[in-house]
């Protein structure tokens, strides 16, 4: 039986490795299909790729009606790869809404291409939290971005109450309980350097290399 809902929390846990692979086209139908995948995650590829919350919400949908997972999960977990880029401060803070927006589909985890400036993940952090207090776990410099109301369809996917919701929606391993993960895309020079910073900032859990632009930002330098 499993004990957590994100499948690759779970599997960290355990010092186990988390294979993925791409969700496919943002359909009902293809939610259904991938339910039963090999994989432990599924990547919904949106860096690149077309910005539709219908459609994610509609796989979404789709990845819980077909389940539970043959690890008995009630679907893979679910990241994605974000449109903003960790490029600075102020340009995460225009663009957080995007955060908050993908984590109100019910995806379990998200990857900040580009993750270049510290004071930028803080905000990507802060985005992906909401601001309420957490027995046990420490404060953070920037409240929780994400507000009441986006726990309602999100919690439908997970299969929980609205309530155990809120209080399970928060980064691990910072927060024990939480059930998101978040992580960072090293893609280039820029990223490199601040590589350790980036990943001291609470609530980050992994980091992921991009060796296509981080090949074009080497025939940069």
């Amino acid at each position: 039986k499993p004990k957590r809902l994100n499948k690759a929390i779970e599997l960290l846990e355990q010092d186990q490795p988390v294979y993925y692979t791409g969700a496919g086209p943002l359909t009902y139908d293809q939610g259904k299909k991938m339910a039963l995948t090999f994989a432990d995650m599924l990547n919904v590829e949106l860096e690149h790729g077309a910005l539709d919350f219908t459609a994610l919400r509609a796989f979404m949908r789709g990845l819980r009606d077909g389940g539970p997972t043959h690890s008995g999960h009630l679907t893979p977990a679910v990241f994605v790869t974000l449109p903003a880029l960790g490029l600075n401060q102020a340009q995460m803070l225009a663009n957080s809404w995007m955060v908050r927006a993908l984590l109100d589909c019910g995806v379990h985890s998200l990857d900040l291409c580009h993750a270049r400036d510290p004071k930028a993940i803080e905000v990507y952090v802060a985005a992906a939290r909401f601001p309420f207090k957490r027995p046990g776990v420490p404060d953070l410099p920037m409240e929780g971005l994400r507000g009441s109301g986006s726990q309602g369809f999100a919690s439908q996917i997970w299969g929980v109450s609205p309530n155990h919701y809120l209080h399970v929606a928060d980064p691990g391993p910072f927060n024990p309980k939480g059930e998101i993960l978040l992580g960072l895309k090293d893609e280039d020079l820029h990223a490199l350097a601040n590589t350790e910073k980036s990943l001291a900032v609470p609530g980050t859990a992994y980091c992921e290399w991009g060796p296509g632009d981080m090949r074009m930002s080497m025939a940069a330098a």
